[in-house]
């Protein structure tokens, strides 16, 4: 394996805006019109080094706002404005539940969090696979792989007026860690920073005797111990005021670092004030007593404070919550006369489980956006008045071009599913698989290790019909593991399509030629209220009663508590998966379906399961991105070589707001919004 070679970056203070003119084509009764749109374009210049520091390559963020329909040829469109452009409004059906950003596994906290605390990265929301810096000016890489440096930028003060350090850095994360159990955001860097593997901190306490129990961790553990175990941590990570640096040590050589602390949770927080709210203190001698708090326990669950654009002017749990503007935000405003902060003064996020309530809202103009359920999107896009491409920003006219919705369709979510082939199925008491034999009555264990049997399964699953049915029509064929930004390309193998013509042929080459004359009985176990786990094992009993009349498959729903022992007892011919790809790197994408767990629940071969270890183990350890991507690019064609698994079609979502909102932006492993690049048209 090479070394990896230093990285480094640099973010940029300063926002440029362009004019750009676009040429866009439209039919009228049968002629070509040419209208030009005024597109803005935001653009992130990159800062000079400061004195005494290497130059970094140029880093730049384009965000292209959508604006509004071109007019109507036979009369004008109206004007798409908002009474007042300082004030943004937004429904949802689930408020926060903790302000705390290190125990933030909600998506509706880490929306307010994003806002009002910063990591110290960002996801490029153009080049989706990129990092820009944020708080960070910039980090290098050792050439062991091991350790990452990140330089804290300077000038940048929190809301109270504290200056940010170094020291703010690493007790952010330090803290995160020390009161970290499985489950929460901080847990995912105990492996790479403690060489620990179940992600609790207290791992090699007593041989985690006490993981996620406090008291007993208190009342039990040695004090050496846990002495021991924060000077660890305080060792992993360690601030450098003078040089204004913080430098993480890992364990363990564990690429996706950098995109991990891009994230909300990730967020850093002022040592001083923290403390000052009754936080962790800092101090080895007492870590202890903050270890696994609860929900709600945390005394930073209700407060909040950063060096976000806003700060928090109130919430009110269950019901709402308002931002206000950081007038003393650190990032400067372009042109230089514009008064400093977001363009927004005011953003009021209230709660609405309702979803008729929150459509109707949005119809009606009284908010800028709002959460709709899937039965009620159909319903809405008859009032879109434009329709834009999340990726790109390109938009077109929608079904009403009047209307003033805007919608962004396709959003590529961040959640994963996938149907797992046991190739070595435990047989005891097992009456899943019938007789055990290829007789007309069950399946012999090893049923799914005949290649020609997965790919089989594969082509008589009807993936549109799933995403029609199970996704609401919200859905595509998955065709790897990567997702679009990451696999363009091109050159990756097309997995195997509904095609019941070659799902026979498949099964007729199994089993040395069995099938045909024997055929099979198999059960699939789905978790009982399910609905997408159903749906797959119906459809594959459909597909391959279709094939022939001797292909007999039953369903069979399990309490959630059965299912879960009898995947555990390995005895589930196939079991439906799902995971999230939590962060903006292609490991978090990839990884997942070989994870151990998974790999031990398939019975793999053994040299099956070595293959793509290795290749995941290598990917870990590679830095350079180009480099990082061929190796996933490997794993996702002896993926498809093997099929291990068979891929669900992706779940895709919508977004809608007025047309008067420009700057919205989305990144699927970063979906929570960015109020700083908002403005709201005002006429």
């Amino acid at each position: 394996m090479n070394p990896a070679r230093s990285r480094h970056s640099l973010y940029v203070p300063g926002a440029l805006l362009l004019a750009v003119l676009a040429t866009l084509l439209f039919a009228c009764d049968g002629q070509q019109v040419t209208v030009t749109r005024l597109v803005e374009v935001t653009r992130l210049v990159t800062a000079p080094a400061a004195a005494g520091e290497e130059n970094a390559n140029p880093t730049r963020l384009v965000v292209v706002t959508a604006t509004p329909s071109p007019p109507d040829v036979a009369s004008a469109a109206p004007a798409f404005t908002t009474e007042d452009p300082t004030h943004y409004r937004a429904l949802v059906e689930n408020g926060p539940l903790t302000l705390d950003p290190a125990l933030a596994t909600d998506v509706a906290s880490r929306h307010l969090i994003r806002n009002v605390v910063e990591p110290l990265l960002v996801p490029d929301y153009q080049d989706r696979d990129k990092l820009l810096p944020l708080l960070a000016s910039r980090w290098l890489t050792g050439e062991d792989t091991f350790t990452f440096t990140f330089l804290i930028r300077r000038g940048v003060s929190f809301s109270n007026g504290n200056e940010l350090t170094a020291s703010d850095v690493a007790y952010t994360f330090q803290r995160g860690l020390l009161q970290s159990t499985p489950g929460t955001p901080f847990s995912m860097l105990v492996p790479p920073l403690l060489g620990y593997s179940s992600g609790d901190i207290t791992e090699e306490i007593d041989n985690g005797a006490h993981a996620g129990d406090r008291d007993a961790l208190l009342a039990n553990a040695p004090v050496r111990d846990l002495l021991a175990v924060c000077e660890s941590v305080k060792a992993a990570i360690v601030a450098d005021d003078t040089a204004g640096s913080v430098t993480f040590t890992l364990a363990r050589s564990w690429a996706p670092l950098p995109a991990a602390l891009s994230q909300p949770w990730a967020g850093i927080i002022d040592r001083e004030w923290a403390t000052a709210q009754g936080a962790w203190d800092g101090s080895c001698e007492t870590w202890g007593a903050w270890y696994a708090p609860q929900s709600g326990e945390s005394l930073l669950a209700t407060r909040i404070m950063g060096t976000g654009p806003y700060t928090l002017d109130h919430w009110t749990p269950g019901t709402e919550y308002v931002l206000v503007r950081n007038d003393d935000y650190w990032r400067p405003a372009d042109p230089p006369v514009a008064p400093a902060g977001p363009a927004i003064q005011t953003v009021a996020v209230r709660q609405e489980p309702a979803a008729d309530l929150r459509w109707q809202a949005l119809r009606s103009g009284s908010v800028e956006t709002a959460e709709l359920a899937p039965g009620l999107q159909p319903l809405a896009e008859a009032y879109v008045g434009e329709i834009c491409d999340w990726s790109s920003g390109q938009c077109r006219p929608g079904t009403n071009a009047n209307s003033p919705l805007r919608q962004y369709t396709g959003l590529t979510l961040p959640d994963r599913q996938a149907l797992f082939f046991n190739f070595g199925i435990n047989p005891d008491d097992n009456p899943f698989i019938g007789t055990g034999q290829l007789d007309g009555n069950g399946v012999p264990p090893d049923f799914f290790s005949d290649q020609h049997i997965r790919r089989a399964f594969a082509h008589c699953f009807d993936e549109e019909r799933f995403a029609e049915i199970a996704l609401d029509g919200n859905g595509r064929p998955a065709a790897t593991l990567l997702p679009g930004y990451y696999a363009s390309e091109g050159g990756l193998p097309a997995p195997p399509a509904y095609d019941l013509e070659l799902c026979a042929e498949e099964l007729a080459a199994a089993w040395d030629n069995l099938l045909p004359a024997t055929g099979f009985w198999l059960q699939i176990p789905y978790e009982s209220g399910d609905y997408r786990q159903q749906q797959v094992a119906l459809l594959l009993q459909e597909g391959l009663r279709a094939v022939g009349d001797n292909y007999h498959v039953e369903l069979v729903g399990l309490a959630r508590p059965v299912y879960l022992q009898r995947y555990a007892e390995g005895k589930l011919p196939l079991a439906v998966l799902s995971w999230t790809a939590a962060l903006p790197d292609p490991h978090s994408w990839v990884a997942p379906p070989f994870a151990d767990e998974v790999l031990s629940f398939q019975r793999l071969p053994s040299d099956l399961r070595a293959r793509f270890t290795a290749l995941i183990d290598e990917g870990l350890s590679t830095l350079e991105p180009a480099e990082r991507l061929s190796v996933y690019r490997t794993v996702e064609v002896q993926r498809q070589a093997a099929l291990p698994h068979l891929l669900l079609p992706q779940a895709t979502g919508s977004h809608y707001e007025q047309r008067w909102v420009e700057g919205w932006s989305y990144h699927p492993s970063l979906p929570e919004p960015d109020y700083y690049t908002y403005s709201l048209d005002g006429g």
